[in-house]
C-alpha cells in the first residue's frame, strides 16, 4: 500500500513537473525581444545619456516589459542599442503608442542623426 503511494506521489509530481516545463516553454515562445538601435547627435550625447538612465530604470516597470539592456558601442559612443523582452508585441506596441501620444518620442527623436532600427526577435 505504501508502495504504491508513493508511486503515485511520484507520478502526480512527474505529471505536474513537466506540465509546468510546458507552460513554461509557452509563455517563453510567446514572449518578445525588441531590439533598436539609436545613432545619437553629439551634442546631444549627454541629455540622450540620462535619457536612457530613466529607462533602464522604468522600462522594466512597464506592464509587458521583463527587461531591458542598454548597449553602448565601444567603438562609436554615439551608438546605442537596447535589447527589451516583452511579453508579447502587442504590449510592446502598446507601449510605443503611449510614448507617441505622451510626445515623449518627440523629445527622443530630437536627439537622434536618423531614424532608430528596431526589429522583433524570438528565441530560435
Amino acid at each position: 500500500m505504501f508502495k504504491r503511494l508513493i508511486t503515485t506521489l511520484f507520478v502526480l509530481t512527474f505529471i505536474t513537473f513537466a506540465t509546468l516545463s510546458q507552460a513554461q516553454q509557452i509563455q517563453e515562445e510567446t514572449k518578445m525581444n525588441v531590439i533598436i538601435t539609436f545613432n545619437v547627435k553629439e551634442d546631444k550625447l549627454a541629455s540622450f545619456r540620462q535619457i536612457m538612465d530613466d529607462v533602464k530604470i522604468n522600462l522594466p516597470s512597464v506592464e509587458g516589459c521583463d527587461t531591458v539592456t542598454i548597449y553602448n558601442d565601444a567603438e562609436d559612443p554615439k551608438v546605442f542599442t537596447l535589447v527589451e523582452t516583452w511579453n508579447s508585441r502587442e504590449a510592446h506596441k502598446k507601449h510605443i503608442d503611449g510614448v507617441v501620444a505622451s510626445g515623449t518620442w518627440e523629445t527622443i527623436a530630437q536627439h537622434l542623426q536618423s531614424d532608430p532600427v528596431s526589429s522583433y526577435f524570438q528565441v530560435y
